[in-house]
């Protein structure tokens, strides 16, 4: 998750991301996008993956080929969509979570 900050843009965890997901969902344009409607909007850890040049951004890779991977299966066929990151690495913190 991103948002813009007095420095630039500020990367946030995926717990204030979330948080500040809420803000999107009170405007009038939201429910109008087909992700929404559809249930494919996902918040992503971006402090710790997308924000950075580094090692973890081949991790980054690996979750948008997941998010990607879900989306092209709940909209084409196959197995059903799951709802949280459950990588056994990340089982007690998830990487991305759907936003409902």
């Amino acid at each position: 998750g991103l948002c813009s900050g007095s420095c630039g843009w500020i990367g946030f965890d995926l717990e204030k991301t979330c948080h500040e997901s809420q803000q999107l969902k009170s405007h009038p344009l939201w429910s109008g996008l087909q992700a929404v409607r559809s249930d494919q909007v996902f918040a992503v850890d971006g402090h710790q993956y997308f924000n950075r040049p580094g090692p973890r951004l081949a991790d980054s890779v690996d979750i948008l080929k997941e998010i990607f991977s879900r989306w092209h299966e709940s909209r084409f066929g196959g197995a059903p969509n799951i709802r949280t990151d459950t990588s056994a690495n990340t089982a007690s913190h998830p990487r991305y979570v759907a936003i409902t």
